[in-house]
């Protein structure tokens, strides 16, 4: 496919399909099967007079979806998101020039069945490895007192808005969960509707541990929001990409609330789309027609967000005046 490379030259690249298909040597010998094996063993020949830090970095449920038995044949049917395989109306064109939709937008809605049930076993392995992790350090006397944080670095669209893969600012792509298991007689089992970000994560571990962070980090420690409850302190939470390997299409995302403004931009072209993502989970109805008030107070944020991190793009001066003009308002917009 082609991909436009360092903003400025395009080039033949070869990217992953959603095919699908049974991994025939056993589950010791998968990605994950082998990286679990040696989480185990790392957790028994540890040395007991040192304090102990596990980095496990599982591959699961990221694509290939050549997966072993009997994970492959575990999910028999699944039922499809409404938003898989279609286009709303809504929605940037832009991201036909980006990979998501260059690679997505050939395949139909049946297409995606077999990806989606295929991909529901992939994340029932996972599941299958953390617990085998987790007994381990059960029976090695280490889960009471240890501090445990599963996330994620991406989703994935599996076909969700006519896209594959990632790289775009959708729920399905940029949403990814993020679960604390705190030590010993520390409050557990609470859930907090703060919106939160990576970044987050090394000052909250800081903060947990007693550890002075680094200066000038961008994240927050969410010590406060898991213990007490309590509400964090900033607008909201921003979110960029710039392309694929190398500098290419850029998107800036700026959420507050239930409301995520989304700027995708590709050579002299601005499309902008705003979601209420509590009311329209699946980004089905673009309201950047719809309610410009919002539009105009999440830009600003997002400006400043930009500006604050010396950003290396900018949004053109009148880009959200001229978008009326430039799209038309879908039927349901």
């Amino acid at each position: 496919m082609p991909e436009l490379v360092g903003g400025t030259t395009i080039h033949v690249a070869h990217y992953s399909i959603p095919a699908t298909g049974r991994y025939d040597h056993g589950y010791n010998h998968f990605f994950d099967g082998y990286f679990t094996n040696g989480a185990l063993e790392a957790i028994r020949q540890r040395d007991r007079a040192r304090p102990f830090l596990l980095n496990l970095h599982y591959l699961a449920p990221h694509p290939p979806l050549q997966i072993p038995e009997p994970w492959h044949s575990l999910v028999e049917a699944i039922d499809l998101p409404e938003n898989v395989g279609r286009w709303s109306s809504g929605q940037s064109p832009l991201q036909l020039y980006n990979l998501p939709g260059y690679l997505g937008s050939r395949y139909t809605r049946e297409d995606w069945r077999e990806p989606w049930r295929v991909y529901a076993g992939l994340v029932a392995l996972l599941d299958h490895s953390i617990g085998l992790v987790l007994d381990a350090l059960r029976a090695e006397a280490l889960y009471d007192d240890a501090l445990i944080l599963f996330t994620a670095d991406h989703g994935e669209m599996l076909g969700s808005h006519g896209l594959w893969q990632k790289m775009c600012m959708y729920e399905e792509s940029a949403r990814v969960p993020l679960a604390i298991k705190l030590p010993g007689g520390a409050r557990g089992g609470a859930h907090s509707d703060e919106l939160v970000s990576h970044v987050d994560i090394l000052p909250t571990l800081c903060d947990f541990l007693g550890v002075a962070p680094p200066p000038a980090l961008s994240g927050v420690s969410l010590c406060g929001a898991i213990e007490e409850g309590r509400p964090l302190d900033r607008a909201g939470i921003f979110i960029q990409f710039d392309g694929n390997g190398a500098r290419g299409n850029f998107q800036r995302c700026f959420v507050r609330g239930p409301h995520k403004l989304i700027v995708d931009l590709f050579k002299d072209e601005t499309f902008f789309e705003l979601y209420d993502v509590v009311r329209d989970p699946q980004e089905q109805r673009n309201l950047a027609w719809a309610a410009p008030e919002i539009v105009r107070e999440l830009l600003d944020l997002l400006e400043e967000e930009m500006r604050a991190g010396s950003d290396l793009i900018a949004i053109p001066d009148g880009a959200y005046d001229a978008f009326p003009r430039r799209y038309s308002a879908p039927a349901d917009g």
